[in-house]
């Protein structure tokens, strides 16, 4: 546990804690309740599971095919993960301080590539945890309701939404008609009308 702990604290491993530590704590918030961003996910509502995002980040990482904070935490999770185990085995092989701050340059790049494409491949299993999104309440009947902006930005390739329903926050996975300006993120948003085909909600600025 010492052993563990000393690891955890050396100066190049603090970034790489920080994220396990931010990750593990949202986690465990998250399954004592106090946090929805896992929790309560039989109560939400077509969640942004739309695995054919439209723009190329989407497709290559399977951003969107689970909530952004599951996607996220796991980002981090294994970023400090892989960064923590690339620093202890590569950078005792270096004396100079300039050599191993390279390095830990090139660790971060490779762990963060990595990660992308572990929790890509994650995301798939992950996203059946919540394919029953959409049993509480049908999906049109959010139409005409007020939802708030929760991704950076809405666009008419991708977007996420969080609208209120008895007291559980629900991801919506959301969009904008091409000819419409872009939603930034905290913005509150009208839901237009819902596409079946695709699994999304439109929607316009409020």
């Amino acid at each position: 546990m010492y052993y563990l702990i000393d690891i955890l604290e050396k100066p190049f491993n603090m970034v790489y804690s920080f994220f396990i530590v931010l990750s593990l704590g949202i986690w465990l918030l998250s399954f004592l309740g106090i946090s929805k961003s896992f929790s309560d996910h039989s109560h939400a509502i077509n969640h942004s599971s739309d695995i054919h995002t439209d723009n190329f980040f989407g497709d290559l990482f399977n951003f969107g095919s689970v909530p952004i904070t599951v996607w996220l935490t796991l980002l981090l999770f294994f970023v400090g993960t892989l960064g923590i185990v690339g620093n202890e085995f590569t950078l005792s092989l270096f004396s100079s301080s300039t050599q191993k701050i390279i390095a830990s340059i090139g660790i971060f790049c490779v762990s963060t590539f990595l990660s992308f494409k572990i929790v890509s491949l994650a995301s798939k299993p992950l996203s059946l945890l919540f394919k029953d999104y959409g049993l509480a309440i049908e999906a049109n009947h959010l139409v005409g309701k007020i939802a708030k902006a929760s991704s950076g930005k809405i666009t008419s390739s991708f977007g996420q939404a969080t609208i209120e329903i008895e007291g559980n926050n629900i991801d919506l996975a959301v969009r904008v008609a091409e000819s419409s300006p872009e939603i930034e993120y905290g913005q509150m948003i009208l839901i237009t009308h819902f596409d079946e085909e695709k699994n999304i909600y439109w929607c316009e600025k409020y």
